[in-house]
This record gives C-alpha cells, sequence and structure tokens, in this order.
C-alpha cells in the first residue's frame, strides 16, 4: 500500500478543526461532543480503509489527543481516566446509537 495516495496517514493528519467541533459540542454536553466525534466523516474513512481493530486505535489516540488538546496537559494517563469514565462510556454509547438510528 506504500504507492497508494488515496490512504490517509493517520500518524500526521490534523484534527484541530475536529478538536474545536468537539469542544464547542462539549459545551452543549458531553453526548454532543461524543456525537460530533462519531459523526466525523474521517472516522468513517478510517474504519473502510484501516478495518474495526485499527479504527479502534484510532479512535481511542484521537480521544487521548482531543482531551490533552482541550486540558492543554500532556497527561495520557489523566485523558484515559477521563475516557474509561462510566459517564464518557455512557455519553459515548448514546451519541453511537443515536448516529446509528438516525435515517441517513
Amino acid at each position: 500500500f506504500a504507492g497508494d495516495d488515496s490512504r490517509i496517514d493517520l500518524e500526521s493528519v490534523d484534527l484541530t478543526e475536529l478538536f474545536v467541533e468537539m469542544r464547542t459540542a462539549g459545551e452543549i454536553s458531553q453526548q454532543a461532543l461524543c456525537a460530533v466525534f462519531l459523526a466525523h466523516p474521517l472516522l468513517a474513512l478510517v474504519l473502510e480503509q484501516e478495518g474495526e481493530e485499527e479504527a479502534t486505535d484510532f479512535i481511542l489516540a484521537a480521544l487521548i489527543e482531543y482531551r490533552q488538546w482541550a486540558t492543554d496537559s500532556d497527561d495520557e494517563a489523566a485523558a484515559l481516566a477521563w475516557i474509561e469514565s462510566p459517564q464518557f462510556q455512557a455519553d459515548y454509547v448514546a451519541a453511537s446509537q443515536a448516529l446509528a438510528n438516525a435515517p441517513d
């Protein structure tokens, strides 16, 4: 795949625009933040391009990076604790289900 320029480089993709959208949605609710993240076209592209396991790794890395960006901290453990918190998990699942049930 080295010569396939249509594939995105997950290491170098700039997520700042997505992060700004997530922060704005997060002012409404954490579930809204999750919905903006999950609805972003990049996630569908990553899933299609990389498969579920790689997409899951990307999602986790992106959420950690977002939390560090939003809190102006490089504390990965704190970011991971936020992602693993019961409230975040509930909001993430609710946003995912809402998107899955939304008409195309």
